[in-house]
């Protein structure tokens, strides 16, 4: 069957593409509601009168004039939507700071290392003498007390404080984490000591979300009579009931190291299994009067309760929305077009939902299905093996490949690394992971009765002790995991179109294709060697925004230098979260870390640092990195310093506190531009800008504004 022809049966693709489209316009170029309105209306009304003209004039040569009207009317949609939901009225439109609110908790609290986190739900806001009501989320801290560590998803509580807006480090290269709550509709955080909040209620909120949490809570406290604890309970937790809060950063890393972090992430996966499961053991029911109907309807109610089960999470939700129209399509004896049913379901919830588009596991989830569904069944026809167990095996493997080529683009992008054994995890993990999803229900369906609750609980823990064994030995494989790598967005697309046309050559046979495919990867070589040439010659410095820390990085070709205030072995992982990804971009490859306290013991004379860097010289709190000079300012930096002469410093970095007033320290520097990092208080960061405002010297706070970049 032509290409073209198969696209005329996914007519919800056709839908899908421009919609998505213009959600994402609308995001990173958003139009204003005075231009997009009327279009909107102008379009609908061409849209009406094309389609009533093609009805009646039976004329099919202008034809594409109406699908060119849908194509732009999409398009607006999905603008009109994204603008729609920002017109919606929140608390911040009432508010800037201090106020008294009442609002309800709505994610289960997670204990932190000196506070308890959660989301609440803003009720209705004290404005002036009266309560007002309003929507719109807000991330909360309680002070660590027993009283907070009581609170639970539907308490009601009154509190009083001071709101603010996320933080975000803005380094350069960093997950956008104030963006990202955004789309979630969270958009201010707080802190509450505990005598500035109260509980007044309980049980407060959406009826079907309360009642779905207290059921998990229910099976959470089942699994531990049984017995279960420790990595058993967060792992039961984790892939049953969709519960991920137990897991340790030892778990969630050798899980991510070996490729197997999407099986504790309830989503397609697991109601995929839950699926088959279903429809083949009522498989008896299709043979009766209306049983295709009466199997949908048992088919359905079950997955939607799994997906209550697990707490209605998102994934779950994507995942149990995709297989309800397969299975309605199956119920009404339509051959049912898996690929049209994807872009059915992803159409629906962007409907609902436009922000999802923007979400990592909705991109990871359909890039997943969409890579088995179209090349799984091709990769299986390759070779055929009478032995059952070999089969199977060939089908996991070409199940795990297909899904890798439907999402490693985007795990390079995200995540910069990939997991090397990823084939030989996921033929161990998902037989592991069906026969636990399984086990799981026997032991909740079960537990009333000891003797098969106490079987079939040895069963499932003993298979859960298993699957973390054997993610344990893939993560101790030599080489299981590649980092470093990283992509831009255009490359990403770049990929994706690559391993697109060379799918479309190998199926269609057609030379046009492989021609695509050959002078898309020569594009991608470029851009790479393009990269690697900026990579050679790049001389960088940047001040980074660490809280309470300062880092100075000096950047040389794929040589880089990073000076802290830090401590080598304990906060050296904690600066690497900021910097790594920028690193990746940039293509750096060799690495070296210094402490502030040693500025004073490398090179008394003014040498440089050793086996590092040729143009980059220190001779204690002073730098000089190729025609820059740089003074680091802190508390000791100018004890016993004097001199008769001015020294001209193009940067000074005012850190750690100093409270050194700057009338000093002009009369010593002559300064060009004065940079606050980090390390300081909110108030020596505003003395500092005061001061500088008053000298009329340029200053930048990276507390403020984010990191301080200059490319020399």
């Amino acid at each position: 069957m032509p290409f073209s022809e198969k696209i005329r049966q996914i007519p919800f693709l056709r839908l899908l593409l421009p919609f998505t489209a213009g959600i994402i316009f609308q995001l990173y170029f958003p139009v204003r509601e005075n231009a997009l309105y009327p279009c909107f209306a102008v379009c609908f009304i061409l849209l009406i009168g094309t389609f009533l003209y093609k009805k009646l004039s039976r004329n099919y040569m202008y034809r594409w004039v109406y699908g060119v009207i849908l194509f732009v009317f999409l398009f607006i949609l999905g603008a009109g939507i994204i603008q729609l939901r920002n017109n919606r009225s929140n608390y911040t439109d009432f508010i800037d700071g201090e106020c008294l609110a009442i609002a309800n908790l709505v994610e289960s609290p997670q204990d932190k290392p000196r506070s308890v986190k959660s989301i609440l739900q803003m009720k209705s806001i004290r404005v002036g003498k009266k309560w007002v009501k309003t929507r719109g989320k807000v991330l909360v801290y309680f002070q660590m007390d027993s009283i907070a560590k009581m609170l639970k998803t539907g308490d009601q509580i009154v509190f009083q404080g001071s709101l603010q807006t996320i933080q975000y480090s803005q380094n350069p290269g960093e997950f956008n984490y104030r963006r990202y709550m955004a789309f979630h509709g969270v958009y201010g955080q707080l802190y509450l000591p505990t005598t500035n909040w109260r509980k007044i209620d309980q049980n407060k909120g959406n009826v079907i979300l309360l009642g779905s949490r207290k059921l998990r809570s229910h099976f959470l406290n089942t699994y531990r009579d049984l017995g279960l604890e420790g990595d058993e309970f967060a792992v039961a937790g984790a892939l049953t009931l969709g519960f991920r809060d137990n897991l340790g950063e030892e778990l969630k890393e050798a899980y991510t190291t070996s490729g197997a972090m999407h099986i504790l992430a309830v989503s397609g996966l697991h109601v995929g299994i839950i699926y088959f499961l279903i429809f083949h053991l009522f498989h008896f029911v299709a043979k009766f009067r209306y049983g295709r109907v009466i199997r949908a309807m048992i088919t359905f109610v079950c997955l939607w309760s799994f997906a209550f089960l697990t707490g209605l999470s998102p994934s779950v939700m994507r995942a149990a929305t995709m297989f309800s129209f397969v299975i309605i399509g199956k119920s009404l004896h339509r051959t049912v077009n898996i690929y049209n049913i994807l872009a059915a379901s992803a159409f629906f919830l962007l409907l609902i939902n436009p922000y999802l588009i923007m979400k990592i596991g909705f991109q990871l989830s359909y890039s997943a299905v969409t890579g088995i569904v179209y090349f799984q069944p091709k990769m299986y026809r390759l070779y055929r093996n009478r032995y059952w167990i070999v089969d199977k095996i060939w089908g996991l493997i070409t199940v795990s490949v297909g899904a890798q080529l439907g999402t490693f683009p985007l795990i390079i992008f995200y995540f910069n690394q990939f997991p090397n054994y990823f084939l030989l995890t996921n033929i161990l993990v998902i037989p592991f992971a069906t026969i636990i999803i399984y086990l799981g229900v026997m032991v909740l369906l079960f537990s009333w009765i000891p003797w098969m609750a106490t079987v079939a609980s040895f069963l499932f823990i003993q298979t859960i002790k298993g699957l973390n064994a054997s993610i344990h030995f893939i993560e101790s494989l030599p080489y299981s995991l590649s980092t470093g790598i990283s992509n831009t967005i255009l490359e990403t697309v770049i990929i994706y179109f690559i391993i697109f046309c060379l799918a479309l050559f190998l199926i269609e046979k057609k030379r046009i294709s492989f021609i695509a495919a050959l002078s898309l990867c020569m594009i991608f070589i470029g851009l790479n060697l393009f990269k690697n040439f900026q990579s050679e010659s790049q001389k960088m410095m940047a001040v980074y925004n660490v809280k309470g820390m300062s880092t100075l990085n000096f950047i040389d070709g794929r040589k880089s230098v990073l000076i802290g205030d830090f401590n080598l072995k304990s906060s050296r992982e904690g600066v690497l979260y900021y910097v790594n990804k920028y690193w990746n971009l940039l293509g750096i490859r060799k690495k070296e870390f210094y402490g502030l306290d040693q500025l004073t013991n490398i090179g008394s004379k003014g040498n440089s640092l050793p086996d590092t860097m040729n143009n980059l010289y220190v001779h204690r709190n002073f730098i000089q990195y190729y025609e820059k000079r740089i003074y680091v300012l802190n508390n000791h930096s100018l004890q016993n310093y004097s001199t008769g002469v001015k020294i001209n410093i193009d940067y000074l970095i005012y850190g750690n506190n100093a409270g050194i007033p700057l009338e000093t320290i002009f009369y010593l520097f002559s300064v060009k531009q004065v940079i606050i990092d980090s390390s300081n208080s909110y108030w020596d960061n505003k003395r500092v800008k005061e001061e500088c405002s008053i000298k009329n010297i340029p200053c930048y706070s990276v507390m403020e504004s984010g990191a301080f970049v200059t490319n020399l």
